[in-house]
């Protein structure tokens, strides 16, 4: 840093006149922070209220007491809650919900079908094709789906989702009917 860049510098943080930064540079060969004890001396600079300089490294200051305390607090928890932890909370809230939705299948208006939703997940892993080509089929002889939930979860879209299927299949069916007439 040039000597034009530290009298701004100095200007800047001690609030003085360009000419008072020089000299004070000058009388503390270019340091700026000697430069600052120098113009406190003077008395053109306010030192500051509170300071505290250590070389120990001791703990006994209160204000960083309660550091170490909160880091290893944070320590314990993060080591507490581990990526298997929450992995395994992730499946049990999961699983739980899979155990409270129920899917219900009607036919005209009667309960054919009442199974959990990992019941209908599970058939649905294991023979997707099937179960994709039956309930197409099933929609046009009057089947209709729905999930249910034992708690306050909301399946609105879901259900609005399985009436929109089977509108749109009777719809179809009543215009090919039309259609042949």
């Amino acid at each position: 840093m040039d000597e034009f860049e530290k009298v701004e510098k100095l200007r800047e943080k001690a609030n003085v006149s360009y000419e008072e930064a020089r000299d004070a540079l000058r009388a503390s060969d270019g340091d700026i922070l000697d430069a600052m004890v120098y113009l406190e001396n003077l008395g053109k600079v306010q030192a500051p209220k509170y300071s505290q300089y250590t070389t120990s490294s001791e703990d006994n200051y209160s204000q960083y007491s309660d550091v170490k305390s909160t880091v290893s607090a944070q320590e314990r928890k993060a080591d507490s809650e581990s990526f298997g932890s929450k992995v395994g909370s992730f499946i049990n809230r999961v699983w739980k919900q899979c155990c409270d939705i129920h899917f219900i299948a009607k036919h005209k208006d009667s309960e054919v079908i009442n199974v959990p939703l990992w019941g209908l997940l599970l058939v649905l892993l294991i023979a997707w094709h099937a179960c994709i080509i039956l309930f197409i089929i099933s929609l046009f002889f009057e089947w209709r789906y729905n999930f249910v939930s034992e708690s306050e979860m909301d399946l609105h879209q879901a259900n609005k989702a399985m009436d929109v299927c089977s509108n749109t299949a009777e719809d179809l069916k009543n215009s090919f009917n039309n259609s042949k007439q």
